[in-house]
């Protein structure tokens, strides 16, 4: 009978162990995060997988007659970001050690939450300008992947003019 009841008490503690264990991708609903750290070498490979669309465009202001846009090239290569936009030099920059990623759940649909999520690089550039800012834009999990990013805005600041574009991100390889 003990034998018994002992086997049945550490089946029902099992049965909840299991919830016990979280995904470490996994968000909750509601989930609201925003951090700021160093980027695991895991990360900065899967930046190294993102690619730019051929077509970016300057971000509209209501001062602008019209909105530039640009042939644009991007990738993290070795140790350095290269992104070209035409008709401007290049935008270089070290491949950044930190970033600050945000995700939120906007609960637009019931299940598994599905996270809003933002990835921001900033630093010392070379090229149009002395700083950057890029900020991947995308949807997913609490993890970093680059099939997650699907949007990119950029930044820079310190050259003739503060130039401010946005372009789509191409699928990974």
């Amino acid at each position: 009978m003990i034998a018994r009841l002992l086997a049945s008490a550490t089946f029902v503690l099992l049965l909840g162990a299991g919830n016990a264990y979280a995904c470490a991708c996994c968000a909750d609903t509601a989930a609201w995060s925003e951090r700021t750290a160093r980027l695991h070498p895991f990360e900065r490979s899967e930046l190294a997988r993102v690619r730019f669309a051929a077509k970016a465009a300057d971000v509209p202001s209501p001062a602008a007659d019209r909105v530039q846009t640009y042939r644009a090239t991007g990738a993290l290569s070795g140790k350095t970001w290269r992104i070209a936009l035409s008709g401007l030099p290049a935008l270089t920059f070290a491949a950044p050690t930190r970033a600050t990623f945000f995700g939120v759940d906007l609960r637009e649909r019931p299940g598994e939450p599905r996270l809003y999520k933002e990835l921001r690089l900033s630093g010392a550039a070379a090229g149009p300008g002395t700083r950057y800012r890029l900020i991947l834009q995308g949807r997913g999990n609490s993890c970093l992947a680059a099939e997650d990013f699907t949007h990119w805005r950029l930044e820079v600041t310190g050259g003739r003019r503060k130039l401010t574009v946005f372009g789509d991100l191409l699928r990974p390889r």
